[in-house]
């Protein structure tokens, strides 16, 4: 995150017109010493730096969000109420933090989880009498077998 800030404060020193170079990253100082010398001396030491305590705050969120239902948020809240000792690592300790559910919900990624989601999904169609979705079947090296073209040669 810092790179990224520095990276920014010297792109802006080299690229935007009367941007100040005050010698450091710290720009919250100088957010400061701009309202000091603001409500001191009635002028602004830097015109050309927008204060960041300028703009107002906004109920937005950034960063992660749930993408999830409420009702499979509360089935899923519910369910782990149960397991008590669920073991998660810093990071999905705050995944699962700001998605506002015990455990995080991520994606398949390796060929056995999605074996076995085809699997407890036909599964689960089955009890219902229906039938999986081609595009959902896992067939080795791709996840739908509805695009292969046919083989046959024309005679």
């Amino acid at each position: 995150m810092w790179f990224c800030h520095r990276y920014n404060i010297r792109s802006s020193i080299r690229h935007r017109t009367n941007y100040p170079q005050v010698g450091h990253y710290d720009t919250w100082l100088v957010d400061e010493l701009q309202g000091l010398v603001a409500r001191n001396h009635g002028v602004l030491l830097y015109p050309s730096w927008s204060n960041t305590n300028d703009f107002a705050d906004t109920p937005e969120r950034f960063g992660l969000i749930p993408i999830h239902d409420m009702k499979l948020g509360d089935k899923l809240k519910k369910h782990m109420e149960k397991k008590k000792n669920v073991k998660l690592s810093k990071d999905l300790q705050y995944i699962a933090k700001e998605t506002g559910v015990p455990v995080p919900l991520l994606p398949f990624i390796f060929a056995e989880e999605k074996k076995l989601f085809t699997k407890l999904v036909d599964e689960k169609l089955r009890k219902k009498k229906r039938s999986i979705p081609r595009k959902w079947q896992w067939s080795g090296s791709r996840m739908s077998t509805s695009r292969r073209r046919s083989t046959r040669s024309c005679q």
